[in-house]
C-alpha cells in the first residue's frame, strides 16, 4: 500500500483548518453584522461617537491583557472566542428576552462585546492557522486561507440577504449560531496538535526586553500602522454613514442593505484573490504596495467631497478592503519581515493596542463634530484625504531611516535577515545605497546573501550596478549565481547590456557540453528581451556547426523554448529536422520535447518514440524514461518504475520522470537517494532543481522532515554546497523545521573572507 493512503491524508490533513478559516469568515461577517445593527437599528447615529471611543479603549484593554493568555493556551483561548461570540450574537437577536428597562445600555453592551470579540479573532484565529500549516505542503497557503475566508463571509451574507433578519427567523438565527459552535467544537479538539507549535510566551517575553529605543524606525512603522488603522475607520465611518442614508430612504431594511453590500464587496475580493493563486511570485517590496494604498484613499475621498453619494460612500469602502487584499496585507507583511526579529513581536503588539486606541479617537471625534452638525460632513473626508497624504510623508521616512539601517544589518545578523535587509532595498528610491551593495557584493559573500545583493541592484535600477552585475556573470561559476545577474541586467535598457546578452548567450551555447535547467532559464530571460536578435543567431550557428552535435542539441533548447511559446511553425518546422536517423539520441530526445505535443508534429515524433521504446540499448530507454516525466506521459509510469527497479531506485534519472508523474513512493526514493547514495547525490540535487513544480519538489523535502528528521541539518548542508538555486527552498526548510520543533543548523557565516567594511551611502 502507498504511503499517501486515505488514512495518512486523514492524519495529516489540512482540512479542518481550511473548515475554521470558512467558519471563521461567516462568524466575522455575522457580528460585523450584528454590530451595525445595534448602531444603526437599535440606537442611532448620535450614540456612533461614544461607541467609538469606548471601542477604541476597549480593544486596547482587551488586547492587552489577553495576551499573556491566548499565547499560552491559543486553541482554548479562540474556542473561548467564538462560545463568547455565540452567546452575544444569540442574546442580540431573540426579541424575547431583551430587557425592556434601559434596552440602549444592552444595545450598547452588545455592540463593545461583538467589536472586541471580532478584534479578539481578527488577531488571534489566522495566528493558530498560520503556526499549524505546513508552508511545504501549501505554498500559497495565505491566499487559500483568505478564498476560504471570504467565502464564509459571503456565505453569511448570502443567508441574510435570502433570509432575512437574523431576529426576525429563528431558523435563520439557528443557522448564524451553528458555525460558533462548531468553530469552538473544532479548535478544542484541534488542541491535542498544538504540541507542534514552539513556545510563543517565551518569544513574547525575550522580546519585551528588547528597548525600542536602539531601532529608531521601530516608532515610524508604529506610526504608520496607525494612521493606516485610521484612514481604515474613518472609511469605515463613510460605508456607515451611507448604510444611514440608504436605510432612511426606505425600502430594503438594513439587514437586506448590509448583506448586498456584503456580497458585492466580497465577490470582488473573490476574483482578486483567485486571480493572485496564478500571480508569479514577484521580488518582495513593501513600500509600493503602502503607496499605492494611501494615494487611493486619498483620491477617493477627494472624490467623496465633491460627489457625496451614499453609493459612492459604499463603493470607496469596498475599493478600499478590494486594495488592503491585493497590496496592503502582503506589504505590511513584507514590512514586518523586513524588522529585526527581536523586535517583531513587540512592536506588532504595540501597533494593534495603540494603533487602535488613537484611531478610534480620532474616528469618535471626527464622528462626533459631523453627525452635531458643528463642521460639515465633507471635513471627514477632507481630514481622510489629508491624513493619506500625511501617510505618504510618513511611508517616504519610514523608507529612508529603516535603509540606512538596513545596509549596516547586513553585515551583523544571520542570513535570512541579511536577505531580508537586502530586498528591503530593492528599489529605485534605494539607489543611493548602490555603492555599498556593490561592495558588499564584491567581498564574498555567501551565495545566498550574494544572490539577494544581486536581484537588489537591480531594482534599485542604479547605472553604477551595470559593470559590476556583468563582471559577477562572467566571474562566477554558480550558474544560480549567473542566471541572478542576467535577470537584474535585463531590468536595465541599453544597447550595451543587448549586446553583452546576446554574446553571453552566444558563447554559452557554443561552449557548454550540457544545458541545465537554470542555463535555460537564463536563455529563455534573455532570448524574451531580444527575440528578434536571437532567432537569426540561433540559426547561424547550426548552419556554422552542422556536424557538431553538442552544438545543435544545445541550440534545439533554447530554439525550442522559443517556439513553443510563439508557436512558431516555422521554427518547429526546423526543429523536426533533427529527428532525422543521423542525428545522436540526445539531438533528437531534445527535438521530441517541444514537438511531441504538438498536433501537427505528432505522429512523426510519435514514430521516433517509438524506436526509442523498442530499442534493447540501456541508453534509448532511460531517453524514453526521461521523455515520459519531461512530457507527462502518464501512461508511461509502468515502464519507467520497472526501469528504475532494474537499478534498485539508483537512477536518479528516473526517479525525477517518476516524481513529474506523480508517483506516490518518488518523493521518499529521491529523500532516501540524496541521504543514502552518495555517488548519486549531486546529479540529483541538480536535477531535483530543474522541476518547475514547487509542490512536486516541496514532497522530497516533507519526505526527509517526516522519515529523517536526525538528519535535516545534513539534508541542508547539502542544499546550500549544491551548485543549484535552493535559497527560497533552504528558507522554507528552516521554517517548517522550527515549526515541527526540530534542532535546525543556523547559517550566521555571512560571508567566505572575513568580515567586510561597509562603504558609506554615496
Amino acid at each position: 500500500m502507498n504511503r499517501w493512503t486515505l488514512q495518512r491524508v486523514l492524519s495529516q490533513t489540512d482540512v479542518p483548518y481550511y473548515s475554521l478559516s470558512f467558519l471563521g469568515g461567516f462568524c466575522i461577517y455575522i457580528l460585523k453584522l450584528a454590530s451595525v445593527v445595534k448602531v444603526l437599528d437599535d440606537l442611532g447615529m448620535e450614540f456612533y461617537p461614544w461607541l467609538m471611543l469606548i471601542q477604541g479603549f476597549s480593544i486596547y484593554g482587551a488586547i492587552k491583557y489577553s495576551e499573556q493568555f491566548s499565547t499560552r493556551n491559543p486553541f482554548q483561548f479562540c474556542g473561548l472566542i467564538f462560545l463568547a461570540g455565540l452567546a452575544i450574537v444569540g442574546l442580540g437577536n431573540i426579541p424575547a428576552i431583551q430587557p425592556s428597562l434601559y434596552p440602549q445600555v444592552f444595545s450598547v453592551s452588545l455592540f463593545v462585546a461583538s467589536s472586541i470579540l471580532l478584534s479578539l479573532l481578527e488577531v488571534n484565529l489566522n495566528d493558530i492557522i498560520f503556526s499549524q500549516i505546513s508552508l511545504l505542503k501549501n505554498p500559497r497557503i495565505a491566499t487559500s486561507l483568505a478564498l476560504f475566508e471570504e467565502s464564509g463571509a459571503l456565505t453569511g451574507a448570502a443567508l441574510t440577504f435570502f433570509g432575512g433578519s437574523l431576529a426576525s427567523s429563528n431558523r435563520n438565527l439557528v443557522l448564524s449560531l451553528v458555525p460558533f459552535f462548531l468553530s469552538s467544537i473544532l479548535l478544542f479538539a484541534l488542541k491535542k496538535k498544538d504540541n507542534l507549535k514552539s513556545e510563543p510566551g517565551l518569544k513574547l517575553k525575550s522580546s519585551d526586553e528588547v528597548s525600542l529605543k536602539l531601532y529608531p524606525f521601530s516608532f515610524m512603522v508604529i506610526g504608520l500602522f496607525t494612521t493606516l488603522l485610521c484612514l481604515k475607520h474613518l472609511q469605515g465611518f463613510t460605508v456607515m454613514v451611507g448604510l444611514n442614508e440608504l436605510k432612511g430612504q426606505g425600502g430594503e431594511g438594513l439587514t437586506k442593505i448590509f448583506s448586498q453590500f456584503s456580497m458585492i464587496q466580497t465577490t470582488l475580493i473573490f476574483g482578486v484573490l483567485l486571480t493572485s493563486m496564478w500571480r508569479k511570485s514577484r521580488l518582495p517590496t513593501w513600500s509600493k504596495g503602502i503607496n499605492s494604498f494611501f494615494a487611493i484613499q486619498t483620491v477617493s475621498m477627494g472624490l467623496l467631497m465633491v460627489i457625496p453619494n451614499p453609493f459612492l460612500y459604499l463603493g470607496t469602502g469596498a475599493m478600499r478592503k478590494i486594495w488592503q487584499h491585493t497590496f496592503l496585507e502582503e506589504s505590511m507583511n513584507i514590512l514586518n519581515s523586513s524588522l529585526p526579529h527581536a523586535i517583531r513581536i513587540k512592536v506588532r503588539s504595540l501597533m494593534e493596542r495603540y494603533g487602535n486606541l488613537v484611531a478610534f479617537t480620532i474616528l469618535a471625534t471626527m464622528s462626533y463634530v459631523c453627525i452635531n452638525k458643528i463642521v460639515p460632513m465633507w471635513t471627514v473626508w477632507a481630514l481622510t484625504a489629508a491624513l493619506g497624504g500625511l501617510g505618504l510623508i510618513m511611508r517616504k521616512r519610514l523608507f529612508n531611516t529603516l535603509t540606512d539601517y538596513q545596509v549596516g544589518n547586513i553585515v551583523r545578523t544571520d542570513v535570512y535577515e541579511a536577505v531580508n535587509s537586502c530586498y528591503s532595498l530593492a528599489n529605485p528610491e534605494a539607489s543611493n545605497h548602490a555603492m555599498a551593495m556593490i561592495s558588499l557584493m564584491n567581498q564574498k559573500p555567501q551565495p545566498m546573501l550574494l544572490k539577494a545583493i544581486i536581484k537588489s541592484l537591480g531594482n534599485m535600477q542604479s547605472q553604477e550596478a551595470i559593470g559590476p552585475l556583468m563582471h559577477i556573470y562572467q566571474t562566477n561559476s554558480r550558474e544560480d549565481v549567473q542566471l541572478a545577474a542576467i535577470e537584474s541586467l535585463l531590468k536595465f535598457k541599453s544597447h550595451e547590456i543587448d549586446y553583452f546578452l546576446l554574446s553571453s548567450l552566444q558563447k554559452v551555447i557554443e561552449e557548454q557540453t550540457s544545458l541545465g535547467e537554470i542555463r535555460r532559464s537564463i536563455f529563455s530571460a534573455i532570448t524574451s528581451r531580444l527575440n528578434d536578435v536571437a532567432i537569426p543567431m540561433l540559426l547561424g550557428i547550426l548552419k556554422n556547426n552542422p556536424e557538431d552535435q553538442r552544438i545543435i542539441a544545445n541550440v534545439l533548447i533554447v530554439m525550442g523554448e522559443i517556439a513553443v511559446k510563439q508557436n512558431d511553425i516555422a521554427l518547429l518546422d526546423k526543429i523536426s529536422e533533427y529527428l532525422a536517423p543521423q542525428y545522436t539520441r540526445r539531438v533528437r530526445a531534445n527535438a521530441l520535447m517541444f514537438l511531441f505535443h504538438h498536433k501537427r508534429f505528432h505522429a512523426k515524433a510519435s514514430s521516433i518514440f517509438g524506436t526509442f521504446l523498442a530499442s534493447n540499448d540501456e541508453f534509448d530507454r532511460s531517453a524514453v524514461a526521461f521523455l515520459a516525466g519531461e512530457l507527462k506521459l502518464k501512461g508511461m509510469m509502468g515502464f519507467v518504475l520497472e526501469n528504475s527497479k532494474t537499478q534498485s531506485h539508483h537512477n536518479s534519472t528516473l526517479l525525477m520522470s517518476l516524481l513529474k508523474l506523480g508517483y506516490d513512493e518518488a518523493s521518499f526514493m529521491c529523500a532516501d537517494l540524496i541521504l543514502n547514495v552518495p555517488e548519486q547525490r549531486v546529479v540529483a540535487l541538480n536535477q531535483l532543481s530543474a522541476i518547475n513544480n514547487n509542490n512536486t519538489r516541496y514532497k522530497v523535502y516533507f519526505e526527509v522532515l517526516e522519515r529523517f528528521p536526525e538528519r535535516i541539518n545534513e539534508f541542508l548542508e547539502l542544499l546550500m554546497k549544491s551548485n543549484r538555486d535552493y535559497d527560497d527552498d533552504r528558507c522554507l526548510i528552516h521554517k517548517e523545521a522550527k515549526r515541527l520543533g526540530l534542532e535546525v543548523m543556523e547559517d550566521n557565516q555571512l560571508f567566505v573572507s572575513s568580515q567586510p567594511k561597509i562603504s558609506k551611502a554615496a
